[in-house]
């Protein structure tokens, strides 16, 4: 079983491009994993 996983850590950029390669390789859209990680601090 394969699995993907793909993360963005800016806001202005988004996971299609990552999502787009890893269904372009055949890994199961169930099977991927997805992050969106703010680089912004709170005070």
């Amino acid at each position: 079983m394969i699995f993907g996983y793909a993360r963005v850590i800016v806001q202005e950029k988004n996971l299609d491009l990552q999502l787009n390669a890893l269904l372009k390789e055949r890994i199961p859209q169930k099977n991927i994993y997805t992050n969106n990680v703010s680089s912004t601090k709170e005070e």
